[in-house]
């Protein structure tokens, strides 16, 4: 399998809700066809198997980097992800 994105860091703030994907990463492998995607446990996020990274849990403000796994079920590859998270103020109207 190979990864398609060259840029794997990303910002968002620290009131990101689940729902929305963050950013997605795209795969493919030319011998086997399907992909499967997976994530580091113990961190807030979790990756579905079309590659939309999403907030999993409650987030702080910082940096958090962690691998993501890509595999066709024989092979498989990895590559670090940034995702810095800010922290802006809410502000209610």
């Amino acid at each position: 399998p190979v990864f398609t994105n060259e840029e794997f860091n990303t910002t968002i703030d620290k009131w990101q809700g689940k729902s929305k994907p963050i950013f997605t990463v795209g795969a493919f492998d030319h011998q086997y066809g399907d992909v499967s995607f997976s994530i580091e446990n113990g961190i807030p996020f979790t990756i579905d198997q079309e590659g939309n990274i999403r907030v999993d849990n409650i987030l702080a403000a910082g940096a958090y980097t962690f691998d993501i796994i890509i595999s066709d079920g024989i092979n498989q590859q990895s590559t670090a992800v940034t995702i810095d998270v800010t922290d802006t103020p809410l502000v209610f109207e």
